[in-house]
């Protein structure tokens, strides 16, 4: 039984008029100019919260800790003695559109990775 064979469509071109972006050049520039601006990603919670549009930072960390809330994830309990409490940290995204206009405000509440936990495991025989 043959292959089947592939169809072959010719290269369309880079200045086709279906396609919004003309050259590589021009989106470059464009991204280079969105990352001088304050539409930069914020590095911290407090840099965040300094900024101007500080009100869309607390609204989508206020949503985050609302998804936690509503899994069942999140509830404030006290520390027990002798524990070491696992630290965490915002991280805050900018999300674009297309033509570079600011559609949504993205906050994360994540685990540090470099904390060291001890875990203790107990081997048991499966067969006695």
């Amino acid at each position: 039984m043959p292959r089947p064979r592939r169809t072959i469509h010719t290269p369309v071109k880079d200045d086709d008029p279906h396609y919004e972006v003309t050259s590589y050049g021009q989106r470059q520039a464009r991204a280079n100019i969105a990352k001088t601006n304050e539409s930069s990603n914020p590095l911290t919670y407090v840099e965040a919260m300094k900024r101007s549009d500080a009100v869309q930072w607390e609204m989508a960390c206020e949503q985050e800790r609302k998804a936690f809330e509503g899994m069942g994830m999140y509830s404030i309990v006290p520390c027990p003695q002798g524990h070491k409490v696992m630290g965490s940290k915002w991280v805050f995204h900018i999300k674009c559109g297309p033509d570079g206009t600011i559609q949504k405000y993205k906050a994360r509440l994540v685990a540090r990775g470099s904390c060291k936990l001890r875990v203790s495991t107990t081997m048991k025989p499966l067969h006695p």
